[in-house]
């Protein structure tokens, strides 16, 4: 992948995760937990899939360990069913995504623009 797209996968991941933030400051209740909106969940659910293609894994289990996240919650989710969750549990899975996709995506841009500036001269 080109450091350009990269960047701007990266980019569109951060912008997600800190819009899907704002709404659930916004609407956390006094018992530390969150209806999330139907059009958040949607968002949540593309960046885990984004994460599952990244990671060349489509296992949910796996994604709940890398994520540490319990599988019912994750499943939960990804079901689309559930709309309330635990604010620390969204936070937390938005910060591992975060991470996840700064790991994936930036880990090998030396080599890989190395590679592509080698191969654009010649």
């Amino acid at each position: 992948m080109k450091k350009q797209n990269k960047k701007s996968l990266l980019n569109l991941i951060e912008s997600m995760s800190k819009n899907i933030r704002n709404n659930i400051d916004n609407t956390m209740e006094l018992d530390s937990k969150v209806i999330i909106s139907k059009e958040d969940l949607n968002d949540i659910i593309f960046l885990v899939r984004l994460c599952s293609n990244l990671n060349d894994s489509n296992s949910i289990p796996k994604l709940a360990e890398d994520f540490d996240i319990k599988l019912g919650t994750l499943n939960g989710l990804m079901s689309g069913k559930r709309l309330r969750f635990r604010t620390k549990t969204l936070t937390g899975l938005l910060d591992d995504i975060e991470l996840f996709a700064n790991m994936k995506l930036t880990d090998d841009d030396n080599t890989s623009v190395d590679n592509n500036s080698d191969s654009d001269e010649s």
